[in-house]
């Protein structure tokens, strides 16, 4: 009688044992601690202590998850099956004949365990890529193989990324394909080619051309010594030479570029520059925005305000 009454004890024990560690969730710091946002993360922390246990207080904490926690996190506060959205990744509840507190403070807890299980191997990754992809960035970045080209890189990722939304296809589709056409790519090979043809019966010609050069910086200088004797005061600037095209308008780097200026400014000018700022505005947006397309559209914003 002793033994059956001492497995009873050490049963009810265990179950109990069971049953707190299935009512519990992580805690409140480890939840709130996914979030990077300091403010974000203190509101977070407040509203997990002033809901209390979870077991007393379920419709509380759900809502602390639902407002607080990443999205991928947040997805386990969905409510009653009634209510419930029935997207893919969505929480599945029990069923309809259960109290809505009794199935989040049961099937909430399991959610938040397995999403945030979920969540520890996606940093993981997160990590091994900014790590490896960042050292990756910043040696484009630092790159003096060509004077900007860093920067430049980074940009036309960011254009092509932009241009890849369906929207902006669209858009571009309608109101800028004459630019598609003019900086087409394969147009810009074949003058390369030709180039490189033309330059290998010129290498016999290099050194007369510095020559040619030293001439010229010797005439500027006389000439700008006889132009001091008339007027002392007022110095000549030198001239300045070729056009005012980045990278000179000669290699990909400023087809790129070109490409994104006559997009933005056509699609401006087709009367799309609002929408295009509104695609850029959006909260699912989050690419980088080229330096060569901030002047037109800062413009148009600032128009767009005045009015």
């Amino acid at each position: 009688m002793k033994c059956a009454t001492l497995l009873l004890l050490v049963i009810a024990s265990f179950l109990a044992q069971l049953m707190q560690v299935g009512g519990s969730i992580p805690t409140k710091e480890d939840l709130c601690g996914l979030i990077v946002d300091s403010v974000e993360e203190k509101l977070c922390l407040d509203c997990f202590t002033k809901a209390g246990d979870i077991r007393k207080h379920p419709h509380k904490v759900r809502k602390c998850v639902g407002q607080h926690l990443p999205p991928e996190v947040a997805e386990c506060s969905v409510p009653h099956p009634d209510y419930r959205l029935t997207g893919p990744g969505r929480m599945q509840h029990g069923p309809s004949h259960l109290h809505h507190n009794h199935t989040n403070a049961n099937l909430l807890p399991n959610c938040l365990r397995r999403r945030m299980r979920e969540m520890s191997r996606y940093l993981r990754r997160e990590k091994l890529f900014t790590r490896e992809a960042g050292s990756s960035v910043k040696a484009v970045v630092l790159s003096k193989l060509l004077r900007g080209g860093g920067s430049t890189m980074l940009g036309i990722g960011a254009q092509d990324a932009i241009l890849a939304i369906p929207k902006v296809q669209a858009m571009v589709a309608n109101n800028a394909s004459t630019c598609l056409i003019e900086f087409e790519e394969e147009s810009t090979r074949s003058e390369v080619q030709r180039l490189e043809i033309l330059s290998s019966d010129e290498d016999d010609k290099d050194q007369e051309d510095d020559d040619d050069d030293l001439d010229a910086l010797f005439r500027y200088e006389d000439y700008d010594q006889e132009d001091d004797e008339y007027n002392e005061i007022q110095r000549v600037e030198p001239p300045t030479y070729g056009n005012n095209l980045p990278f000179g308008g000669t290699n990909s780097l400023a087809r790129h570029i070109l490409l994104g200026q006559c997009i933005v400014q056509t699609l401006i000018d087709q009367g799309a520059g609002l929408d295009l700022l509104e695609i850029l505005q959006d909260d699912e947006f989050f690419y980088p925005i080229p330096y060569w397309w901030l002047e037109p559209l800062l413009t148009l914003y600032k128009s767009r305000d005045s009015n």
